[in-house]
């Protein structure tokens, strides 16, 4: 089962698991992530488990909220090769480009 931060398009979430992660349980066009204000080491498992659970789930697209104005470790992390790297790793046959998002404190994986 994978987790959205912020309200699914369409409302299908129930209930908590984590405070900032609400459950979700239908399939979406895009599912988004928030990871600004966690420490990196943390981040870097959870956004390699929620990019592998979107891609089962068969969204198109996963917004990963990184935050930009108390450091950009989280949003290098995204950009650079080590997140390819490591989903490839646990799933070579999932292949995601990343592009900007809508704000500078995000950014866009798309299937």
């Amino acid at each position: 089962m994978g987790y959205c931060s912020l309200n699914c398009l369409a409302g299908f979430s129930k209930g908590h698991s984590h405070p900032k992660r609400e459950e979700y349980t239908s399939v979406h066009p895009f599912l988004s992530f928030d990871y600004h204000g966690i420490p990196l080491y943390e981040a870097k498992t959870r956004i390699v488990e929620d990019v592998i659970e979107a891609f089962e789930s068969g969204v198109e697209e996963v917004r990963l909220i990184h935050g930009y104005k108390h450091g950009q470790a989280i949003k290098a992390y995204i950009w650079g090769k080590a997140l390819h790297r490591e989903v490839r790793a646990l799933r070579p046959d999932i292949s995601f480009r990343i592009q900007k998002g809508s704000t500078r404190g995000v950014s866009l994986i798309r299937f």
